[in-house]
């Protein structure tokens, strides 16, 4: 399953980048994100592995962040991993001017087992889970 999101956020793309490279923001803009745990590597640079804990509906979801590429301020891509799910996530920003920022977020989700089966109906709420996400992040970000 693949989509892609993108925003224009009212601030210039060295805080934007800012802003998203730095983990103590992550709780603020994905409010279900409990704990991010360094596991290997130097945090935020490619080849670095971290554990994400989150609490979805008082359950917890342990994924693995795996950083692909990193490119600041342009890119900021990884894997992650969960049982059943495989997430290839690419993070691009590009500077529309001075204050924006246009945020691109392209989304590649593959799914094993039932999932699989019931994952294109469910198409619907992760890009809608994004854009809140992503929304969360540029209120944040705008009001710096």
């Amino acid at each position: 399953m693949k989509f892609s999101v993108d925003l224009t956020i009212n601030k210039n793309r060295r805080l934007v980048w800012k802003a998203f490279d730095n983990p103590k923001n992550m709780q603020r803009w994905q409010p279900t994100l409990e704990a991010f745990e360094p596991q290997a590597g130097t945090p935020g640079q490619i080849g670095a592995i971290s554990k994400l804990t989150y609490r979805e509906d008082g359950r917890a979801i342990t994924m693995y962040e795996t950083i692909t590429d990193r490119d600041e301020p342009n890119e900021f891509s990884g894997t992650y991993t969960t049982a059943g799910v495989v997430n290839q996530l690419r993070n691009r920003f590009v500077e529309l001017n001075a204050q924006q920022t246009r945020w691109t977020l392209d989304a590649d989700f593959r799914f094993t087992g039932l999932l699989a089966l019931v994952a294109p109906l469910m198409k619907r709420s992760f890009v809608k889970r994004a854009q809140a996400d992503m929304e969360r992040f540029k209120a944040m970000v705008e009001n710096q």
